[in-house]
């Protein structure tokens, strides 16, 4: 009799696993959580690239928001719509109006040529700005107009007054002293500097004092802001001077590999730069020209090639933004996309 049947008759049953069943759950297992895992890194790189995907985009929609807005309001000057003739009583910076108040020419730019080269030369922005941080082969825009809102006289003012007065000076917060600011009518404008401001007719009025002399910098040559003996009534309105300046520089940021992205920079009126959008790695500028008067622009051209920018009617600015972190295997990580734009400027009369 088999000696491994029981006395009832039937077979001993078994107990354990033998070494093949074991090594062929071993050999699933292993297989299964192979799988597991691939399909878990899978996952997280498909989740990584999505989302650096919405980052660029986020950023690029950011950064055309930035940039529109101001390239639409180019050459702003309230009622005042012939930019070429504004008066301005600044003193002259190494001889010439200081740049970031020069509003006859509106729209200036400077234009990458090769890798730490632009024309014009980047020597004349302001101080402020760090120029030698500047991406290479990456382009500079600069806006010039006024805010649109403006605070109307409350009272004639005479050719040879030096002071203004305006009415609700609740809404001039950030008009301080040494503010640059434009006075203007439908007929004349004049930039100038606030020497002196204070409240009058108990907090109803504001006075904006605009003497020449004193230590104000760069200050006034003189107190009279119009060419003859005209006066600004009280249909002007005085606005505050906001130029802005667009650059690509190195942020403050770190992404997931401990570099240093790119970032939108802005210097905005007289505030130091800001940094606006991070991961925005190239910033070009067109610049659409017209010829004919129609306020269509006939061709686009770079600002160095351009001997009148009261030509300029509209602006195409192309923005290269990347994914910040490293998402990708291939290259440096980074997933990056170039978007464009023509802005058209709302603020050209016809020069036909």
């Amino acid at each position: 009799m088999n000696s491994r049947v029981a006395a009832s008759g039937f077979p001993a049953r078994q107990s354990g696993m033998s070494l093949i069943e074991l090594l062929v759950a071993l050999t699933l297992g292993a297989f299964i959580t192979v799988g597991i895992i691939q399909m878990f890194t899978a996952n997280q790189r498909t989740y990584q690239v999505n989302m650096g995907q919405a980052r660029l985009q986020e950023s690029a929609r950011f950064a055309m928001e930035f940039l529109a807005k101001p390239i639409r309001m180019t050459g702003f000057t309230g009622c005042f719509s012939d930019n070429t003739d504004v008066l301005n009583v600044l003193n002259p910076v190494d001889g010439e109006t200081p740049y970031e108040y020069d509003l006859e020419q509106t729209i200036a730019g400077h234009d990458a040529t090769s890798a730490g080269t632009w024309s014009p030369s980047l020597d004349v922005l302001p101080d402020d700005i760090d120029t030698t941080a500047i991406a290479d082969n990456t382009d500079v825009l600069v806006i010039k107009a006024v805010d649109t809102t403006g605070v109307r006289l409350s009272a004639d003012m005479p050719s040879s007054s030096a002071t203004i007065f305006t009415s609700h000076p609740d809404s001039l917060a950030g008009y301080e002293d040494e503010d640059i600011l434009l006075i203007s009518d439908c007929e004349k404008a004049a930039v100038f500097q606030i020497t002196n401001s204070q409240t009058t007719a108990g907090g109803t009025e504001l006075s904006i004092v605009h003497n020449s002399g004193g230590s104000t910098v760069p200050g006034n040559s003189q107190k009279e802001l119009t060419r003859d003996s005209s006066a600004f009534r009280t249909d002007a309105a005085v606005y505050s001077v906001q130029t802005q300046i667009f650059y690509v520089a190195p942020g403050s940021g770190t992404n997931n590999r401990g570099d240093t992205p790119l970032s939108l920079w802005r210097k905005f009126a007289g505030q130091p730069p800001a940094e606006l959008v991070e991961g925005v790695e190239d910033l070009q500028v067109l610049y659409g020209l017209d010829t004919d008067g129609d306020r269509v622009p006939n061709r686009y051209r770079r600002i160095q090639n351009i001997s009148d920018t009261n030509d300029i009617v509209t602006v195409r600015v192309a923005v290269t933004a990347n994914s910040v972190d490293e998402v990708i295997e291939d290259g440096d990580g980074l997933l990056r996309r170039t978007f464009t734009k023509t802005i058209a400027l709302r603020n050209r009369i016809s020069r036909g």
